[in-house]
C-alpha cells in the first residue's frame, strides 16, 4: 500500500527505520502463514496488501466456506509469527541485542494486538467463527442468547 512506503520514508528520515524494517518484516512473515495455511488446503491467494501497521490476504474462496477450513487459515498466521519468535530466540547470539529486544517486544505487541476480539483482526474473527459455530446462522445473536441465559 502507498502509505506504507510514506511511513519507510518518515521513519527513515526520524532515525526509526530499524524498528520500522523490523515491524514490516514481522508484519510479512504473518501475512506468509496464512498464505502458506490457505495453499495447503488449495486455496489461492488473489491480493496481499502491506500497510504500515498490518496487513491483509485476500482469497479466492466462495463465501460460504467451511469453518475449519477458515480456522485454519486463521491460524497460520499467529503460528508463523510465533515460529519466527522461536527463530529469533535460537539465534539471539548472533543478532544485535538492541535489535534482539526490539523485535522480541514488537513480535509480542503485534501478537497480542492481533488476537483482540476486534473484527478484522486474527482475534475478532476467530470470535467470529466460534459464534457461527455455536448459533444458528438464522437466529439473530441478540434473540438465541436471551433464549438460552433466561431459560425460553
Amino acid at each position: 500500500h502507498f502509505t506504507t512506503y510514506i511511513f519507510l520514508l518518515i521513519s527513515f528520515l526520524a532515525g526509526r527505520f530499524e524498528t520500522s524494517f523490523l515491524l514490516l518484516f514481522i508484519i510479512i512473515f504473518h501475512e506468509l502463514g496464512h498464505l502458506l495455511f490457505a495453499s495447503v488446503i488449495n486455496i489461492n491467494a488473489s491480493n496481499i496488501i502491506i500497510y504500515a501497521f498490518g496487513g491483509i490476504t485476500k482469497y479466492d474462496i466462495p463465501l460460504n466456506i467451511n469453518i475449519s477450513k477458515e480456522f485454519f487459515i486463521l491460524l497460520g498466521g499467529p503460528l508463523f509469527q510465533l515460529l519466527l519468535l522461536l527463530l529469533i530466540n535460537e539465534l539471539g547470539s548472533f543478532i544485535n541485542i538492541n535489535t534482539y529486544e526490539k523485535f522480541v517486544y514488537l513480535n509480542k505487541f503485534l501478537f497480542s494486538f492481533n488476537l483482540l476480539p476486534i473484527l478484522n483482526l486474527d482475534g475478532g474473527k476467530f470470535v467470529n467463527l466460534l459464534l457461527n459455530k455455536i448459533f444458528s446462522y438464522k437466529t439473530p445473536f441478540c434473540f438465541e442468547m436471551i433464549k438460552r441465559f433466561a431459560g425460553f
